[in-house]
């Protein structure tokens, strides 16, 4: 089953791409200029608007505050490594631009098209959203573009009919536009008379009807649960109480009153077993006939780990899945260093497809023992290479003993395999598409286990805005099953139009940090509803949930210890202090407190 909902309106803007917001470069490079003016007395902003990009010979610059907190013009990237000139602030070759300013929005027919800038430096309008598919039009006066529907706001589905609203009857009628509401029809109480509800059409009568025999019974209609009350008429009448959709459960009255359950769906197959953790699980039939997972064996009351074989096992940590088979046959050898410029792997072959990553292993490491291994996903428009910058990665890797696998987007002629850089999008990215991914994942993990001395106590995940949305999925799946925790920054379970990403649970009941930007962290997806969803979902799972809210919007999280050290060390402190060896649910934070690198507007969450 497709666990992505299809295409909606406004998708093509569900993120707004981290390479102009959560990407804005951060640190400096070799060949800045200074901006002094020479004096001791302070410093002379060198350039006048942060951000700006300029050309110094082959050189792309920007202009970005330094730690004196003066504008100086910072080493970008250089062009001629690419065999690529520097114009206008970009690394171009021959090619013509289609649109001026990237990231701008344009309707062409019914589609909303977005200005990127392809890899080869110019900038191509690609499609986004086709409106048109959801029956509606693209609105270019809207800012930004998207798809509207002239009668989203219709209260009503059928023109003709009638309904009551105390003692008014209220008749569904079209509008200029077509739309359907309600609108007010005669008073039965200005003669003295009740509206009768059970009426088609609803009439005016000498006495009220009720729809119902006593108050409170209750009663299903379709997936909601009614209940019978009295009404401003003073007669009894049928009320929507509760929508058991939501739950994903149905109503049913069969046995009494009614009442929402579980639907019936088989989780597994019958006799296979698993791992909650500590806790060894078995599928059974339930009481309802349905297969389930049962708790067999609690390993960690007798001191020992759940193997995944159904056995409770003497081992360092709780064990993970067992490794899947690399897809290219015979693991490639693993290129790593402790620089973005030392680490690239290029043309990995995996499912097929000649994919980048980047494997950061700091000079420290010597293979003497196993360390934490993280993996990252970047957001929209960006690159492994740009993650480790604006993340600090090299440093973080040095500073923390950890290693980092930095995934690089799928693309083809140097234009992404995916409109948001990873298969996240509904209806234009398939299930091939997306195990395709989930095989890099495997065979990445694969090829840098057999190499390298991997801690599989401390195998984390990370991803920001488009990358966050991927491992938001990702951990809806089995995959998830080998990760003792996750960052997500600004992920979640995202809603598009009127199709959502749904939670899905596993038994690895892993700690998470979710973090977003307040409620102006939104650009068509609302980040901060999809963040506030998922971290709804963890914790009903019983997962253990850290929640960071900012007050800048869909842009880098200022986090920055005090001392100076590693960017964003307290997510790698957190990590750290929660491998696979904790109970499900649990952390040390409950009784200790957040570790001390994290800002006030950390906090642990609660239902």
């Amino acid at each position: 089953m497709d666990r992505v909902m299809r295409r909606a309106p406004g998708l093509a803007c569900i993120v707004l791409s981290l390479s102009a917001c959560l990407g804005c470069d951060s640190g400096g490079s070799p060949g800045s200029d200074a901006g002094l003016d020479g004096s001791d007395a302070g410093c002379q902003d060198a350039c006048e608007s942060e951000g700006a990009l300029r050309c110094r010979g082959s050189w792309v610059q920007r202009c970005q505050s330094e730690e004196d907190g003066c504008l100086a013009w910072v080493d970008v990237e250089d062009c001629a490594q690419s065999d690529r000139t520097c114009q206008d602030g970009a690394c171009r070759s021959d090619c013509e631009d289609e649109c001026t300013t990237e990231y701008e929005q344009r309707c062409q027919g019914s589609w909303i098209q977005m200005c990127r800038r392809g890899d080869d430096g110019c900038l191509y309008w690609i499609d986004g959203v086709d409106c048109a598919a959801t029956g509606r039009r693209c609105d270019p006066e809207a800012e930004p573009v998207e798809c509207i529907d002239p009668c989203a706001d219709s209260d009503c589905e059928r023109a003709g009919a009638s309904r009551c609203a105390g003692r008014l009857i209220r008749t569904c009628e079209a509008d200029q536009d077509g739309c359907l509401h309600w609108t007010d029809g005669e008073d039965c109480g200005l003669t003295g008379r009740f509206c009768d509800g059970t009426a088609d059409p609803v009439a005016c009568v000498d006495e009220c009807v009720s729809d119902c025999d006593a108050e409170y019974d209750r009663r299903c209609a379709g997936d909601w649960v009614q209940l019978c009350r009295l009404g401003e008429d003073g007669c009894l009448h049928w009320q929507d109480d509760q929508d058991c959709s939501l739950s994903r459960r149905t109503c049913v009255e069969d046995n009494g009153p009614a009442e929402c359950v579980d639907i019936c769906a088989n989780l597994c197959s019958l006799d296979e077993t698993r791992c909650k953790r500590a806790v060894i699980q078995r599928c059974e039939v339930d009481t309802n006939g349905c297969l389930d997972w049962v708790d067999v064996e609690d390993c960690a009351e007798q001191g020992l780990y759940c193997d995944w074989s159904g056995v409770c096992i003497d081992a360092p940590c709780q064990p993970i899945p067992p490794l899947r088979p690399y897809s290219g046959g015979e693991c490639p050898v693993i290129t790593s260093g402790p620089t973005s410029a030392t680490s690239l792997n290029e043309n990995f072959n995996s499912a097929g497809e000649n994919r980048r990553f980047r494997f950061i292993v700091p000079e420290s490491y010597d293979g003497s023992e196993p360390w934490p291994l993280v993996f990252v996903w970047h957001f929209m428009g960006s690159s492994s290479e740009a993650f480790i910058r604006d993340g600090e990665l090299e440093s973080a890797a040095e500073e923390m003993r950890m290693l980092f696998v930095v995934f690089d987007k799928l693309t083809f002629l140097f234009i992404p395999a995916y409109l948001f850089d990873w298969p996240i999008e509904p209806e234009g990215n398939s299930d091939e598409d997306r195990e395709k991914e989930l095989t890099f994942f495997d065979d990445v993990l694969t090829c840098v286990s057999e190499q390298y001395r991997i801690d599989p106590c401390q195998m984390h995940a990370a991803g920001g805005s488009a990358g966050a949305l991927w491992l938001t999925w990702l951990s809806t799946t089995e995959r998830v099953n080998y990760l003792a925790s996750l960052v997500v920054l600004s992920g979640g379970l995202g809603e598009f139009g009127s199709q959502r990403l749904d939670y899905f649970p596993q038994p690895n009941k892993f700690p998470a940090v979710v973090l977003w930007g307040g409620e102006g962290d939104s650009f068509i997806l609302n980040f901060a509803q999809a963040s506030q969803r998922y971290r709804d979902e963890l914790i009903a799972d019983e997962h253990f949930v850290i929640t960071c809210v900012h007050d800048l919007g869909h842009q880098i999280p200022p986090i920055q210890p005090g001392d100076g050290g590693t960017k964003f060390r307290c997510m790698w402190r957190f990590m750290l202090d929660h491998p696979f060896t904790l109970e499900a649910g649990s952390s040390p934070y409950q009784q200790d407190g957040l570790n001390s690198d994290f800002p006030e507007w950390c906090e642990i969450a609660t239902p």
